[in-house]
């Protein structure tokens, strides 16, 4: 009975340490990484004046949640640990061809310019999900009513003046300095809404150096010159928006499941050809 025990007790060990290993120097470290930094907020959420970052603390429990799960359950996660750290079979695989497990694929999810193919009656559409460069974008959308598969593009209403932190702003004209001045705004008071929202020892650390730094130079600009830029903004934004219908009157949508124009199947890919 002792040696039963005893030979219990060893294969426990053993079948833990391994769960350990996994978890902090082998595939489970990277899979663990990866869950964490996916808690961080994406560029969009940060602008986003409902979100919400999560704290210190629920990262903390989230990670030690995950760890020992990966620990306790390693047999069974195993397998998908080693598939999501495979590395791609080749450049194909990597860069061109967007299929998900379910089959349905959406705008949000792909980038650059490529062909959408109906796996059920094999029709074809060759667009731009997302492509932009310099001042202007071209983006994908697709027809809530009529189902067609079209695109929209954008030139931003502020040139494109590539203006440093510590350049003076007086240096440039106000059409000049107008999209930098709009991005201090920007931040700043994103920094500012951060600040008042999360205990300040939560805060990050480049948060209140942004907003005094920023503030700074703000100084400088006029409130009518500011409120002007936010002028020109709404209306840009507004008059994009309205462009966003299609010729038969539907809404055009870039963040639902694209459906197939021609037989309304969810059955897609995508295969991006070039990105920029």
């Amino acid at each position: 009975m002792a040696e039963d025990i005893e030979m219990i007790k060893t294969i426990l060990l053993l079948y833990l340490s391994i769960g350990v290993l996994l978890t902090l120097i082998g595939p489970g470290k990277k899979s663990l990484t990866k869950a964490v930094d996916e808690l961080g907020p994406t560029p969009s959420q940060r602008l986003r004046e409902d979100y919400k970052e999560p704290t210190k603390t629920k990262v903390y429990l989230f990670k030690l949640i995950l760890t020992l799960g990966i620990i306790v359950f390693w047999p069974a996660l195993l397998p998908g640990i080693l598939k999501e750290n495979a590395p791609p079979k080749d450049r194909k695989d990597e860069e061109l061809i967007y299929e998900s497990d379910d089959d349905e694929i959406g705008f949000l999810m792909m980038g650059g310019h490529g062909v959408i193919t109906c796996k059920d009656c094999n029709y074809k559409k060759e667009l731009s999900s997302f492509t932009h460069g310099g001042n202007h974008s071209t983006s994908g959308y697709q027809c809530q009513s009529c189902a067609k598969l079209t695109t929209r593009s954008r030139t931003e209403p502020f040139k494109n003046i590539n203006i440093d932190d510590d350049q003076n702003l007086l240096d440039f004209t106000p059409s000049q300095r107008a999209r930098k001045v709009e991005y201090m705004v920007g931040m700043a008071e994103m920094c500012e809404r951060y600040m008042k929202e999360t205990p300040k020892k939560e805060w990050l650390q480049t948060w209140e150096p942004t907003v005094t730094k920023y503030r700074s130079k703000l100084s400088e600009i006029t409130e009518k010159e500011i409120e002007a830029i936010r002028k020109k903004r709404k209306a840009f934004e507004a008059k994009y928006k309205a462009s966003l219908i299609c010729g038969c009157g539907g809404e055009l949508s870039r963040d639902k499941t694209i459906i197939c124009p021609k037989c309304k199947s969810k059955r897609l890919k995508y295969d991006m050809e070039y990105i920029t």
